[in-house]
C-alpha cells in the first residue's frame, strides 16, 4: 500500500510542476533573433508563477518592418499587465534607447509572431461578456 501511495505522490509532485511551467519561444542569442520571422525553440520557463512570455520588436518606422527582435521567458511584466502590448523605448544590446513594441503574455508559445496571440484576446472577450 505504501508503494501506491509514493508512487502517487511522486505523479501528482510532477504533474503540479508541470502545470505551473511555462513555455515560450527564446531565440538562441540571448533571445535576440536573426530575423522577425525566427520564432527561436520552445523552452520551459521555471520562473514560478509571476513568469510571461516576452517579445520586444525594435520600431524603425517604417511600418511593416522591424529591427532587432527578442524572444525569451521572463520574471516579470513590466507593470503593463499581462497579454498586452506597449509602445515603449527599451535598451538593446546595451547601447541607447530605442523605440519598440513590447509585449507580455502568460500562456504556452504566445510570443510567436503575431503580437498578442488571438485565443488570449478571444479569452478576454469571453470573459468580458
Amino acid at each position: 500500500m505504501s508503494t501506491v501511495f509514493t508512487a502517487s505522490v511522486v505523479l501528482l509532485s510532477v504533474w503540479l510542476s508541470s502545470a505551473a511551467s511555462l513555455s515560450c519561444y527564446e531565440c538562441p542569442k540571448e533571445g535576440f533573433c536573426d530575423s522577425a520571422d525566427q520564432l527561436g525553440g520552445g523552452r520551459t520557463c521555471d520562473n514560478g508563477r509571476t513568469g510571461v512570455c516576452i517579445k520586444i520588436e525594435e520600431m524603425t518606422g517604417e511600418q511593416a518592418d522591424t529591427g532587432v527582435v527578442m524572444r525569451m521567458c521572463g520574471n516579470n511584466d513590466y507593470g503593463q499587465g499581462g497579454n498586452t502590448c506597449q509602445e515603449t523605448k527599451v535598451q538593446l544590446n546595451g547601447f541607447h534607447f530605442v523605440p519598440a513594441k513590447l509585449c507580455t503574455c502568460d500562456t504556452d508559445l504566445c510570443n510567436g509572431k503575431k503580437s498578442v496571440q488571438v485565443e488570449s484576446v478571444l479569452l478576454g472577450v469571453i470573459l468580458a461578456t
